[in-house]
């Protein structure tokens, strides 16, 4: 146990710089203000830790050393998580009273039911803005433009801020609040004015060049649930996804394939590692090669707004890159570690994202149970089947088989890991998921490599309608394989556990 456990120095950092955050998360009450406390204790940490390491040679003195990095660590977790907490809350300064905001449009407007979503950052924090207004009106805010808002009331979204009795929004205002959101507001019709940006802005382009792919399926026939899906799997713009169409994927269990995540980036990275001729490339090339592919991971994760779980896999996948150079393994607990280090001290509030949590649990399931249980399962094959040259049947049907067993058993471990977080956070659980999985999942592969042949092949023109008819045919089954699930009356089980008892 000791052994394995020295296997993993970035696991040992991560777990008590969480507990940290977690502890801080629930006594912020008491928390603030008390910050610079932490740090002063914080400080004497460091020194005890410097003391223990320069003093060598006793049992002891590495037992101090263990037990002061584990509190610096926590203390540092709490610090961080405080800070931000703190600045996030800092943006509903000016609740309660009529004010008037003047700030940057972070993102494109929207629609909702009777009005329209603007984020804008202020200069006492990030604020989301209910509009009343026609569409019109609001197709000509663009993210970078300057909006002068006057008689807004805004109302926080800390927990610390909320009613008691405010059970209705509680959980979505808590939801803005980790999102780096610290207020809401309603603005009445002709209350705000717009002032265009002419300057070049990364963010204006990215969301320029998703609307423009979203205008080119369209005008290409792409419509409907179907044509929905698809833009959702290549933009990450799921707001245009009908909300019967969502429930249906989080009935049935496969909700995750809506959320972009490392199983779309896993897709892309296989595509563009065989097209970039994979293993065949010399060591002299491997570099370059690997420096491509992780650009262009990245650009996709910038394409799609960059959410926690896309973030995330796009860490996994360049530390994957980097230890293939290396010739090392290229999936482990630690990549996994530092990844979620890395995430956590440049915004330590991701720790309460859903996405977060179901993606790092999945990944350490797949780590930890289904790489070693594939692995068993391929040698014992391996040493029963002889391979021919002559014969190469035999190796296609290994492969096919390897890859079966791959699916089902990631598919198995990653409901079984996530199944206490999904009955925490939604109160069901999917009872079906692992067969659904296998079905969708594999389709999803499917839309995913038939799309970029599509973007590839956009200027042939009869390529281009034949590939978007397999767009069509496989976002309906993905679609009516989930509406199939989801009408099951027996596939969800509801429960709803403490967090003690998740």
């Amino acid at each position: 146990m000791t052994e394995s456990w020295q296997k993993y120095p970035l696991l040992r950092i991560l777990i008590p710089f969480i507990l940290g955050m977690v502890v801080a998360d629930g006594t912020m009450e008491y928390l603030s203000g008390n910050i610079l406390i932490l740090f002063v204790v914080l400080c004497l940490c460091a020194i005890v830790l410097y003391m223990q390491n320069v003093r060598k040679g006793r049992d002891r003195f590495y037992t101090a050393f263990g037990l002061s990095a584990m509190a610096f660590f926590f203390l540092l977790g709490t610090i961080l998580f405080g800070m931000r907490y703190e600045d996030v809350r800092g943006g509903s300064g000016q609740c309660g009273d009529a004010v008037a905001l003047k700030g940057c449009v972070m993102g494109s407007p929207v629609k909702k039911a009777r009005t329209c979503a603007v984020e804008l950052a202020t200069q006492g924090g990030r604020v989301l803005l209910y509009v009343d207004g026609d569409s019109a009106d609001m197709e000509q805010v663009d993210i970078g433009d300057s909006m002068v808002v006057t008689g807004v009331r805004l109302s926080a979204t800390c927990p610390l801020d909320l009613e008691a009795d405010d059970s209705v929004f509680h959980a979505y205002r808590s939801y803005l609040f980790y999102s780096g959101i610290g207020a809401t507001g309603y603005v009445r019709r002709n209350c705000w004015t717009l002032h265009p940006s002419d300057g070049f802005s990364v963010r204006k382009a990215i969301a320029g060049l998703r609307s423009g792919m979203a205008e080119a399926y369209r005008e290409h026939g792409m419509s409907g649930d179907e044509g929905a899906l698809v833009e959702a799997l290549t933009t990450g713009d799921k707001t245009v996804l009908p909300k019967s169409l969502k429930e249906d994927y989080s009935r049935s269990g496969v909700s995750h394939v809506l959320a972009l995540s490392g199983f779309h980036l896993a897709v892309i990275y296989a595509m563009l590692n065989m097209l970039l001729l994979g293993r065949l490339v010399t060591y002299r090339w491997r570099w370059l090669k690997s420096l491509a592919i992780v650009m262009c991971l990245w650009l996709f994760t910038l394409l799609a707004g960059a959410p926690p779980s896309l973030v995330r896999a796009a860490v996994m996948c360049s530390l994957m890159s980097l230890s293939v150079c290396l010739g090392r393994d290229n999936l482990s607990v630690n990549s996994l570690a530092l990844a979620a280090a890395v995430m956590l001290v440049y915004n330590p509030l991701t720790l309460m994202d859903v996405g977060f949590q179901l993606s790092f649990v999945s990944v350490l399931g797949i780590c930890v149970v289904a790489v070693p249980v594939c692995r068993k399962v391929e040698e014992r094959a391996m040493s029963s089947v002889v391979f021919e040259r002559e014969n190469m049947s035999k190796l296609f049907l290994f492969r096919l088989f390897n890859y079966f067993v791959g699916v089902v058993v990631v598919s198995v471990v990653c409901t079984l890991f996530t199944a206490p977080l999904v009955a925490y956070h939604f109160h069901a659980v999917p009872l079906l998921s692992v067969v659904t999985n296998l079905l969708v999942s594999g389709l999803a592969v499917v839309l995913l490599y038939a799309a970029s042949l599509w973007w590839l092949f956009f200027w042939w023109e009869w390529v281009r309608d034949m590939l978007g008819v397999v767009l069509d045919w496989v976002a309906g089954g993905m679609n009516s394989v989930a509406g199939w699930i989801a009408s099951v009356e027996w596939g969800v089980m509801g429960c709803r556990p403490s967090a003690l008892e998740m």
